[in-house]
């Protein structure tokens, strides 16, 4: 009886306690609550910025509405000129989707052409040979220093070395006017047989292979999710990579930049066996001419050495360094993440950027900064984590020949100095990591090598600017005056300079740090005209990331990606990368975002970091990824961003489907106000005029008329003069034939004082033809009064 009615207490007391148990209260954890913000933050905003881009009804029109009116104040006007990803609405005709109805539709592809007749093989066969040429000195550059990357980033890294080697000593023939088919050929066979002796000598004293890009991860997907996501992300990656290659050596260059300087510079300086000298602080080549010209000189060097000028070595080499910068992305998260899936996410972030989209089209030269970003960066990664000094060499070179793109690449000489110092400590730190076994003496005396090195790459990184003083007066003609002084600078002119770059550019443009600030959130987000730019990517991914980035900095050894100090400084650097880019756009030069491009390189990395979230809180962000693929940036790679002036041209795929097209008939579809006329006019009847004009477009004009520019040094002295008979005299003694208004030219106000509309109001200049609709802008030829036909 005891036991049984101790048993029978037992259980009463049990069902008591089960009676009065209550469940815990439910509770988030800090890092739970963390993951659900980050996932919300990247599918809300992914969907906001690619919902009026595509038309997609989400967040609905009323939701968007209360949102603009919060936060953008006042309405904006539009532009007449504004371009169709400043167009939204409910209507299919202007969807973004409506490129896939295109795509599939079978008249679309009827209709397709392809202009045979207008391919220039020659042109695409040098071009090719560029591509090779620099590759293969890039690869023996790297075999002389022993790095043993795997192929496909050895074959990325050496394309960027080879331009850099070859194009540094082009630079110099180019300055001297040495620039030739023999100096070229010579300056090649000498190149080839001193890096392969270096090569063969490397080899033999140092056998060790580096591994390049980590084994570890996981190769193979393990989940369903995992595998859709990879298959989906490749044919993602692979299409965007092709389009813009099409895209890019298909159509005819059309940008404004790359015909005054990226592509008209280049033949220049291929008509002229050297740099063209205008020393003339103006908007167009007076700047331009004095600007680093490394992307140009490797151009005019394959086209001398082949005698034929051509402007597709420019429109292969900026998609190919696009490519490039691609695989290096591609390695840099493979060697943060461990993970093959969140490297590949890496490179699909990186390439699927509207404004990358555009510029890795176009002929630029900052697909080639931004390769050469890319590069330094991984050479950076090694060097911190092995400490071998053919790692800080390759580091130190690739930042020497960065100086030689834009005047803004120096500032790469801070991330360099900061690796070195970093490694440094660590050694200085841990002593047995700066001892190591080796059976090479070399590493044992490596950082005399470095120093070497380093002073050798700041001599590489010098020649350009010495030039500049030599003969400007300004190492950055005509920047910063105050403190450099130079030659022909007129501060008005550059004033009202600056007033056009605002006018005209896709930066800020607030023209204070301050106000840049506060206007970003709505430059980023609400402002239609420049939110597309870098949506979703930038805003939903990348700023997420930062702040992941920034707290697992406070408790680092929990995260994988950043599990050694080695790994910590090196997203120091690339934070200082990304950071400093910008904050040189808040506080210095706010007119143009291309040029902090660069910035994309560690944006990408950042904006991987949200798919590294365990489970169904990293699938969220990966399908946000695809989703803003799908709906943005494949879209805008189907149409390309050469023809971009007509809405049903861009939306029904021309550029896609009529590759190699009549140049006539692709510039009159690409330029309002039939400019296609005038310029066909100054060809038959005027050729070797002097024109006045604010255009620039030299790569049009050169071969036909010579440019005279309204803020020319030469002509600023009419600024002074009051009367138009005097200002007529002016004219005549500058042998000036005619003159050519465009659209744009009021947008710079120095020209408004050459008093050309006062002439013109007088009957002293007679009209020769006019073109387009008053009211978008029109062009118009008038011819001096002592002027005559050729």
């Amino acid at each position: 009886m005891t036991e049984n009615g101790e048993e029978y207490l037992e259980e009463d007391e049990e069902l008591r306690r089960e009676e009065e148990f209550e469940p815990p209260p439910l509770r988030i954890s800090p890092a739970t609550l963390g993951r659900l913000l980050i996932c919300l933050w990247v599918i809300l905003c992914t969907l906001w910025l690619t919902s009026d881009r595509a038309n997609v009804p989400l967040p609905s029109l009323a939701v968007r509405a209360w949102v603009e009116k919060l936060f953008a104040g006042p309405p904006v006007a539009l532009p007449s000129d504004v371009n169709l990803f400043d167009l939204y609405g409910p209507m299919w005709n202007l969807s973004l989707l409506r490129t896939y109805g295109s795509l599939l539709s079978p008249s679309t592809w009827a209709h397709a052409e392809i202009g045979w007749g207008n391919i220039d093989w020659l042109g695409h066969a040098e071009a090719l040979a560029a591509i090779v040429i620099y590759t293969l000195l890039g690869l023996l550059a790297l075999g002389a220093m022993s790095i043993r990357w795997p192929w496909l980033t050895r074959l990325a890294v050496g394309y960027a070395m080879g331009v850099g080697i070859a194009g540094w000593v082009f630079e110099g023939l180019a300055i001297f006017f040495f620039l030739n088919r023999w100096t070229v050929l010579g300056t090649l066979v000498l190149l080839a047989a001193a890096l392969g002796w270096l090569w063969h000598r490397a080899r033999g004293e140092d056998a060790v292979t580096e591994p390049g890009e980590p084994t570890v991860g996981k190769t193979f997907a393990e989940t369903l999710p995992d595998f859709l996501f990879r298959v989906a992300a490749w044919i993602a990656l692979i299409a965007l990579i092709g389009l813009g290659l099409w895209h890019a050596v298909t159509q005819p260059p059309s940008n404004w930049d790359a015909l005054i300087l990226y592509l008209g510079n280049a033949q220049q300086t291929h008509m002229q066996g050297g740099f063209p000298i205008k020393v003339c602080a103006q908007v167009g080549v007076g700047l331009g001419s004095n600007y680093p010209h490394l992307f140009e000189v490797t151009q005019a060097a394959i086209t001398r050495l082949g005698g034929h000028w051509t402007p597709l070595v420019g429109q292969w080499a900026s998609p190919w360094a696009a490519l490039c910068a691609t695989v290096i992305v591609f390695a840099l998260g493979h060697r943060i993440f461990r993970r093959r899936d969140l490297a590949l996410a890496a490179a699909l972030l990186f390439r699927c950027v509207p404004h990358s989209v555009y510029h890795f089209q176009l002929v630029s030269n900052y697909p080639l900064a931004i390769l050469l970003t890319a590069a330094m960066l991984l050479a950076a990664y090694d060097w911190l984590n092995t400490g071998h000094r053919r790692y800080a060499v390759l580091m130190l070179a690739l930042v020497a020949f960065g100086c030689h793109i834009n005047y803004l690449m120096p500032a790469m000489w801070i991330v360099a100095v900061l690796a070195l110092l970093f490694r440094a400590l660590f050694e200085r730190s841990h002593p047995q990591s700066g001892k190591r076994k080796s059976r090479f003496p070399a590493e044992e005396r490596r950082w005399g090598g470095v120093a070497i090195a380093l002073l050798a790459a700041l001599v590489l990184s010098s020649t350009w600017y010495i030039r500049n003083i030599v003969v400007t007066g300004n190492p950055v003609y005509a920047f910063f005056p105050e403190i450099f002084g130079g030659e022909h600078i007129n501060p008005d002119v550059l004033a009202s300079a600056e007033v056009e770059w605002r006018a005209n550019g896709d930066g800020l443009g607030q023209q204070s740090a301050l106000a840049n600030l506060l206007s970003l959130p709505r430059y980023l987000l609400i402002d239609p005209r420049t939110r597309w730019l870098l949506s979703p990517v930038f805003e939903g991914f990348a700023l997420p990331g930062l702040l992941m980035l920034l707290i697992g900095l406070g408790v680092w050894r929990r995260r994988e990606f950043l599990a050694s100090p080695e790994r910590v400084t090196w997203w120091l650097l690339a934070l200082s990368v990304f950071g400093g880019l910008w904050l040189y756009h808040l506080a210095l030069a706010d007119y143009y975002l291309y040029q902090i491009l660069p910035m994309l390189v560690p944006a990408a990395l950042l904006a991987a970091l949200p798919l590294t979230l365990p489970g169904v809180w990293g699938a969220l962000p990966r399908g946000a990824l695809i989703t803003a693929v799908l709906l943005v940036s494949l879209p805008m790679s189907l149409m390309g961003f050469k023809l971009r002036s007509d809405i049903d041209d861009q939306l029904s795929l021309r550029a896609l489907t009529h590759p190699f097209p009549d140049p006539d008939e692709y510039y009159a579809r690409v330029y309002p106000s039939d400019e296609v006329l005038i310029w066909q006019l100054l060809e038959q009847h005027w050729r070797g005029a002097r024109l006045l004009t604010h255009d620039n477009r030299h790569l049009i004009y050169d071969p036909i008329v010579e440019i005279v520019q309204l803020d020319d040094w030469e002509v600023q002295p009419i600024y002074e003069i009051t009367t138009d008979r005097e200002r007529l005299a002016l004219w005549r003694d500058l042998g000036v034939d005619l003159y050519l208004r465009i659209p744009n030219e009021s947008k710079h106000a120095a020209n408004a004082w050459a008093g050309i509309n006062s002439l013109i109001a007088r009957g002293d200049l007679r009209l020769l033809l006019r073109t387009g609709n008053p009211d978008d802008g029109f062009c118009a030829l008038y011819a001096f009064p002592w002027a005559e036909p050729r």
